[in-house]
């Protein structure tokens, strides 16, 4: 699908990042023959059938996909022998796990025994499908065992942080200058400014401190950078919604508060919360994943009510403050965003290197002072 008149206006083919025009396909299919893309994946986002019937500035943003990914790229690169098939799966399977850090997959004993067996490489029938080494499917059927699904406690207590994480993960190094994050109300996208030299919040200036703290695999490796357009004058929010990896994300004027915020999603199972003076002052559990609630929908929506009443009496100037968090972290998205591995430039799409400040400089200049 190309940026065409024919196609760019339909609400169904809404994306982020938009369609491309053919020059731009021409290149990216370049860079997976020359071996500049390490890995192939989807942005799979379904949408209903009303949602995408929307106007086209009111539809959302997404389509489903990754039941069509395979099917197309095989067909595109494959069959037509741009690409050898062994090299499309390495791109499907151990690239995408060799960019995140994870073990890649493989095919030996004591491995996890997650496969599928096809009767041929040509039309690639199902014979069956294996999860965890039972077989779950099998000619095209879910084998059905009578057994009660997993129980949702399987899913909590998924935050891990190791004991030693405290506020010193919260001082940005010494010497570094890096840009600062401009946040927009009601928008997911961000801007930035130029470079700067920060160590604290600064309210009168509207600059916070964000944090994003890995929570999956107990690292407690952390990110920070400062944001201006939250708003916050006191306190500190975090919450473990954080598209899309869902870590943790704090922002905060005052170091203890922001510590104080994330040991209290470990204690909850995740969710969100507001710290004022050392004390929570508002919180919504979301014990499922860190992301989901088992609690009462109108419960759910007064605990809401009362998070977005708090954070504007703490200054707070996003009308829904937990939903523009959760995207501080996209890193889809222009323009700025912050993970826990750092602040990262979506437009050149890499780590943002912190420049070093050049003391002798400085210096030169306060003795021109004088």
């Amino acid at each position: 699908l190309l940026e065409t008149e024919r196609f760019f206006c339909k609400p169904l083919l809404k994306v982020a990042p938009p369609l491309r025009t053919q020059a731009d396909c021409d290149a990216l299919l370049e860079g997976i023959l020359d071996g500049t893309v390490d890995c192939l994946g989807t942005d799979h986002a379904p949408h209903t059938k009303a949602e995408k019937e929307k106007d086209f500035l009111e539809a959302p943003f997404g389509i489903a996909n990754i039941e069509e990914c395979f099917p197309l790229l095989y067909t595109r690169f494959v069959k037509t022998g741009k690409l050898k098939l062994e090299r499309l799966i390495e791109l499907l399977t151990t690239g995408p796990a060799k960019v995140l850090g994870i073990a890649e997959p493989k095919l030996e004993v004591g491995a996890p025994a997650d496969l599928v067996l096809f009767d041929d490489l040509t039309d690639f029938k199902t014979e069956w499908t294996m999860i965890g080494g039972e077989i779950v499917a099998q000619d095209g059927k879910l084998i059905d065992k009578n057994e009660e699904t997993e129980n949702a406690t399987s899913f909590e207590n998924t935050i891990k942080l190791p004991e030693h994480w405290d506020i010193s993960r919260l001082a940005p190094d010494d010497h570094h200058i890096l840009p600062v994050m401009v946040v927009h109300k009601d928008q997911i996208y961000t801007g930035k400014l130029e470079p700067e030299n920060l160590h604290a919040a600064d309210p009168d200036r509207d600059l916070v401190k964000l944090a994003v703290i890995e929570r999956h695999h107990g690292t407690g490796r952390t990110g920070v950078g400062f944001a201006k357009g939250i708003g916050l004058r006191r306190g500190a929010m975090a919450q473990t919604v954080l598209h899309d990896a869902h870590n943790i994300i704090v922002a905060g004027v005052d170091d203890s508060d922001m510590v104080i915020a994330v040991r209290e999603l470990e204690r909850m199972g995740g969710g969100a919360v507001i710290v004022e003076d050392g004390e929570v002052a508002a919180s919504i559990a979301l014990p499922i994943a860190g992301l989901i609630s088992d609690a009462h929908p109108a419960d759910l929506l007064k605990a809401q009510t009362e998070f977005e009443t708090i954070a504007r009496v703490l200054g707070c100037t996003l009308p829904h403050p937990i939903m523009t968090l959760a995207f501080l972290g996209l890193t889809v998205i222009p323009s700025l965003k912050l993970t826990d591995r750092g602040l990262f430039d979506v437009e050149s799409f890499k780590l943002v290197e912190p420049e070093m400040e050049d003391k002798t400089r400085k210096t030169r200049e306060e003795l021109e002072m004088f």
